[in-house]
């Protein structure tokens, strides 16, 4: 209470000081509003865990559990984690006003498929996938959606240590905010199959990087793929055919090695560098 007082009398002091000069103090309760407005939103929601309480909408608030109550994504720098508790399915029918991160904690007894609605395009930073779930986005009828590399950008896809575990994308992903990289980590296999479009190319650390879709290519330059536009650089990991022959026209620099598998064919048609190998597999 001194402290308040205080201001108080330092706000009147000056009030009286300068009203000669036709300058009038701010009230305080009105300095104190601003300073809360400038202050960072400590209440806002770092992370918000999908219920599915109210149906399958992305953007409706009531299916999101966390306090203070929040659409992760309606405010900087949130995550949103699916886990066992909410439904399998989620719709996005409008983007979020931030990019936000996602996390699947989710068992193999809880799979979830995430629908784009045509002409949506959402923001992400990152994928997360830490349970044994499988986790499958795809575009919705008459038109996909996308989704965009914003924020960071690398838009890192990590996955848990389970070979056996598998994650598709079938929605498009494109640049955001600038040449989008996607960087690919953990042991699971992560399939690609939209037309993507992102061009800071693509990072394989580990695990297995499933090509769904055949690369377009205008003369000789790769204008859409699985693997965006970019370079293929890999540290290590398998590559293969995801349900089907498929050919990848992007160049690709292998630092240590990189295994060709799979029970499809997946042909290269763009130049291999780098001071690594490439082997080949059949599983």
């Amino acid at each position: 209470m001194m402290f308040l007082e205080k201001i108080g009398e330092i706000g009147q002091c000056r009030q009286r000081r300068f009203r000669t000069r036709g300058i009038r103090c701010i009230p305080l309760t009105l300095a104190l509003a601003l300073c809360l407005l400038i202050l960072p939103r400590a209440g806002w929601s770092d992370s918000a865990t999908w219920s599915g309480a109210a149906g399958f909408d992305y953007n409706t608030l009531t299916n999101w559990a966390g306090f203070p109550a929040s659409i992760p994504g309606a405010n900087p720098s949130e995550t949103a984690t699916f886990t066992d508790t909410g439904a399998g399915s989620v719709g996005i029918g409008a983007a979020t006003a931030y990019p936000v991160g996602w996390i699947f904690s989710n068992t193999p007894e809880h799979d979830y498929t995430i629908t784009v609605a045509g002409g949506v395009r959402q923001g992400l930073t990152g994928i997360t996938t830490t349970g044994k779930g499988i986790v499958t986005s795809i575009g919705a009828a008459g038109g996909a959606g996308t989704y965009s590399i914003t924020g960071p950008s690398i838009f890192n896809i990590s996955d848990n240590e389970d070979p056996f575990k598998s994650t598709t994308f079938a929605t498009v992903i494109t640049d955001g905010d600038g040449a989008g990289i996607l960087d690919k980590t953990g042991d699971g296999l992560i399939t690609l199959s939209g037309a993507n479009t992102y061009s800071g190319g693509t990072m394989l650390n580990a695990g297995t990087l499933g090509i769904g879709i055949d690369s377009a290519v205008s003369g000789r330059q790769v204008v859409s793929g699985a693997l965006g536009t970019g370079i293929l650089t890999v540290a290590s990991g398998n590559i293969q055919a995801s349900g089907g022959y498929y050919t990848l026209a992007n160049d690709i620099v292998i630092h240590k090695t990189l295994n060709a598998s799979g029970a499809f064919n997946l042909t290269l048609n763009g130049s291999i560098s780098g001071t690594g190998a490439l082997s080949e597999y059949i599983c």
